[in-house]
């Protein structure tokens, strides 16, 4: 701008030229000024988008966490009940072993009582059948105590004897 100012005092340039030049060139340096501004403004909007697609691809990553997360508990959910579900039928299928064998106890003494007869069962056979009904009950969690299998002591009842029920000890009279 300088040279053109020189070549107008110098009358080398006439006035009128470098009232439009400098209008010009004021438009010229108005547009460039403009020009910085919004590239500025862009420049700042690419930096803010980045900015945002950086917590956007964080925000994913924590969600796929958590999804991976919950379908982890829901796998886990699924084979409890599984095992829920294996439990109940080996349960259905123990009780319905142990209905069973109290079916047959219930008509071993119902035909017992319908013949009249009396059934004699050793020690040992009742022992069996004691440790038959424990493993069948072991089946079920019913509480955290153990079994008591010791043996129980003979508890008789003493009543006053008169002289006319005095019997010896040798002989037992049933339906006196």
């Amino acid at each position: 701008m300088a040279a053109i100012q020189q070549q107008a005092v110098t009358g080398q340039l006439p006035v009128v030229y470098v009232a439009k030049i400098e209008k010009y060139r004021k438009k010229g340096l108005d547009i460039f000024e403009s020009i910085q501004r919004v590239v500025r403004n862009i420049s700042k909007s690419v930096i803010s988008s980045n900015d945002k697609t950086q917590s956007a691809v964080e925000q994913t990553g924590l969600m796929e966490k958590q999804l991976s997360k919950i379908d982890n508990s829901v796998d886990q959910v699924n084979q409890a009940s599984e095992s829920i579900s294996v439990s109940v039928q080996e349960q259905s299928a123990a009780a319905e072993e142990v209905s069973l064998s109290m079916r047959g106890l219930a008509q071993l003494n119902s035909d017992a009582l319908t013949n009249s007869q009396m059934h004699i069962v050793s020690a040992t056979d009742l022992h069996k059948l004691s440790d038959r009904f424990r493993d069948e009950l072991d089946v079920f969690k019913l509480s955290k105590d153990g079994w008591d299998i010791d043996i129980r002591p003979v508890k008789l009842e003493s009543t006053p004897a008169s002289d006319e029920s005095v019997v010896s000890e040798e002989s037992v009279e049933l339906f006196a």
